[in-house]
């Protein structure tokens, strides 16, 4: 969705490059390898890209940050929830707050291990789209 809506120009025949290649389904691989190359996707700490697995919102707030040629912050984010985000996420996440990509859950929860839903990340990628 996101390759598409910031018209990522695609890599026909190229590998993605993870550890785990062969589960990303066929067309998927350009997009993976486009989004791989441009710096969005880096793989888990095993070097995977988990094609089937859901992406929390942690990681989309990653790949949101990383698509939008952001940097993560160094400034704590205000959510409730904010020692539940992992180390790693914490810049990301406070980085896609404070551009307006993301928004917390109820609360002002992030609720960062929960599985991000298509209606979730069609709003990201429309704020996304937004800012350009």
């Amino acid at each position: 969705m996101l390759a598409r809506a910031l018209q990522l120009p695609l890599l026909q025949g190229a590998a993605p490059g993870f550890a785990d290649d062969g589960e990303i389904p066929e067309w998927a691989v350009p997009y993976a390898a486009a989004a791989a190359r441009a710096g969005w996707f880096t793989g888990d700490e095993e070097g995977r890209f988990r094609a089937n697995a859901p992406v929390t919102r942690a990681e989309m707030a990653a790949v949101l940050v990383r698509a939008l040629g952001g940097a993560p912050s160094q400034q704590a984010a205000d959510f409730a929830d904010w020692e539940a985000i992992p180390d790693w996420a914490k810049g990301y996440v406070a980085s896609a707050a404070e551009a307006g990509i993301m928004k917390g859950r109820a609360h002002r929860f992030f609720d960062p291990q929960a599985q991000s839903t298509r209606a979730e990340a069609a709003v990201a990628v429309l704020r996304l789209l937004m800012r350009e």
